[in-house]
């Protein structure tokens, strides 16, 4: 039998790593003063009188070393992963609204021929304030810089730079952290494997593949030796040394422009020959296809549904006998303050109701998507269950 098991943040959270955005945001904070400062101000968080009176400019954060892809997300306070990748997208790609002025490069560009300085203050600043920032540290590298022509192929060339010195930040954050605490390597592996047991029918035994799926950058299987070859890990998205961010493809591959900031085109670089691990489908190569299907720590994000669709397709969701079980826990809102069991029940309820909906529009078969999660419930084939660790 061959299951797989899709874990996300949630999984290394629940393990007790610092892995969230506003955690590597608060370390990067300590490194890049400056960056510190737009973070408190963004937030309202209390700041002596000397902070109050500095005023941050693009100029300051781009020579301090900040990427300007943490300039974009401090403005727009965005604290978690998928909301993250959203913003990202929602820069770079243009508005389909002739009439919207809306902060993205092409408009960064064309702002710099106005000849009229306070008309192109004007206009930034109907931007929010992420507008003035952006521009000034997109001018300070190109002041730096000494380009003669500029063009859209360097700005979006210095974009994709930045994301790569972003994701190196990154890494050394996450890398550091998995060092420094011992505790993470333990409490993986444990929760790997009880993960792994979960929902087995009693008759299989020893007899069990898994592939596990991490959208992660760490590895939760570090102190599994080779005898147990039984388990195959994809990171998805790179490791530590390597982490890979960006945004969904769907409507991009196309984009000359744009599919080099797509996670699909970034994991083309990736040669893990473990990708082919994932799933079983019934062939000559597989011949038991995958049966279990179990979720974990994940955001079932809009951002993945291609991934997930991907899997659903592969294993013939609709006609075989594949299960699919959606685990949640609770979780701190703030410090000391958790969530209730109902509440966090709804949410993975909400969540797993939309991922089916959206598939099911993608089933050629227009009746079977309509019904799928009522046949999946009928037939004992989808559970939301709580994971108790």
């Amino acid at each position: 039998m061959h299951q797989l098991i899709v874990i996300g943040n949630g999984f290394d959270l629940q393990c007790g790593l610092p892995s969230r955005f506003s955690d590597f945001q608060r370390y990067r904070a300590n490194r890049v003063s400056s960056l510190g400062v737009l973070l408190q101000q963004e937030r309202g968080a209390e700041q002596d009188d000397g902070e109050r009176e500095k005023k941050v400019s693009g100029k300051d954060l781009y020579k301090e070393g900040a990427t300007i892809w943490e300039v974009l997300l401090a403005c727009r306070d965005s604290s978690l992963w998928r909301d993250i990748e959203g913003a990202i997208r929602n820069f770079l790609v243009e508005s389909s609204n002739p009439f919207e002025r809306k902060l993205s490069p092409r408009l960064l560009l064309s702002l710099r021929s106005e000849p009229m300085e306070h008309e192109r203050a004007s206009q930034l600043s109907r931007l929010g304030e992420a507008g003035p920032l952006i521009y000034d540290f997109l001018e300070a590298y190109l002041t730096d810089q000494e380009l003669q022509v500029i063009d859209i192929h360097k700005v979006l060339a210095f974009l994709l730079d930045q994301l790569h010195n972003l994701e190196a930040e990154f890494g050394e954050y996450l890398g550091g952290c998995c060092r420094q605490d011992y505790r993470y390597a333990l409490n993986a592996s444990d929760l790997i494997e009880g993960l792994s047991l979960s929902e087995l029918p009693r008759e299989q035994g020893d007899s069990i593949e898994t592939s596990v799926l991490d959208f992660n950058y760490t590895d939760p299987l570090s102190r599994y030796t080779s005898e147990h070859d039984n388990f195959h890990l994809v990171n998805i998205h790179g490791n530590v040394n390597r982490p890979v961010f960006g945004i969904d493809g769907k409507d991009l591959m196309s984009d000359p422009d744009l599919v080099q900031f797509t996670k699909t085109y970034r994991i083309l670089v990736f040669k893990n020959r473990e990708q082919t691990r994932i799933i079983h489908t019934a062939s000559v190569d597989h011949a038991e296809p995958t049966e279990l299907i179990k979720f974990y720590g994940h955001s079932l994000g809009e951002a993945d549904y291609s991934y997930f669709q991907a899997i659903f397709d592969g294993v013939d969701l609709y006609s075989s006998n594949a299960r699919l079980i959606f685990y949640y826990n609770i979780w701190s809102e703030s410090p000391g303050n958790w969530c209730s069991e109902e509440t966090a029940q709804a949410d993975m309820f909400q969540k797993v109701t939309r991922l089916m909906n959206e598939y099911g529009k993608t089933i050629t078969n227009k009746d079977h998507g309509k019904n799928l999660m009522h046949k999946l419930l009928l037939e004992g084939r989808l559970t939301i269950k709580r994971y108790n660790y």
